[in-house]
């Protein structure tokens, strides 16, 4: 079931867009918080989204949008990747990939790769439906600022670190 609007509203207030020149996806999905980034990021920003599933990979080549690029590569591969695009640091990272169901040095492997490619003071937002991983992002992230949108199906927990 796609995200609630309400719950890309919550995640995507944390942004401030101006300032963003680098945005960093992680899960495409059905591409709901993709669409909405694009609406949003100023013309001259760029937005790379890290998508493992080949079928969502496909649904995501079909948005023709010159600031758009989706890679079909693991979270865990971020440093990696953004070399390879000359990109030094991302100004924000987010992610709908459900880390509950991901094993604990994948989850590891991705935290501490986004805080590495984050900007001084870069943001991480993620959600998840439980708390299970709450505790991996204070180890990684200084601020961790937890928030709740019931009106989502099932509710969700937002998570916006920073760097």
């Amino acid at each position: 079931m796609p995200s609630a609007p309400m719950l890309i509203d919550k995640m995507l207030s944390h942004v401030n867009f101006d300032a963003v020149d680098v945005f960093v996806e992680f899960g495409f999905g059905n591409g709901c918080f993709t669409r909405e980034i694009l609406k949003r990021l100023k013309p001259s920003g760029q937005l790379l989204s890290f998508e493992i599933d080949t079928e969502f990979c496909n649904d995501a080549c079909k948005i023709k949008d010159s600031r758009f690029s989706v890679l079909q590569i693991g979270a865990e591969r971020v440093t990696e990747v953004l070399k390879q695009y000359s990109i030094e640091k991302a100004d924000c990272i987010l992610s709908s990939l459900p880390f509950a169901q991901f094993p604990r040095s994948l989850v590891n492997e991705a935290l501490t790769q986004s805080k590495k490619v984050l900007s001084p003071g870069g943001l991480y937002l993620q959600y998840q439906y439980t708390f299970n991983n709450a505790d991996d992002l204070w180890r990684i992230f200084p601020i961790v600022k937890i928030e709740y949108v019931l009106l989502n199906i099932p509710p969700a927990v937002v998570y916006a670190c920073r760097a």
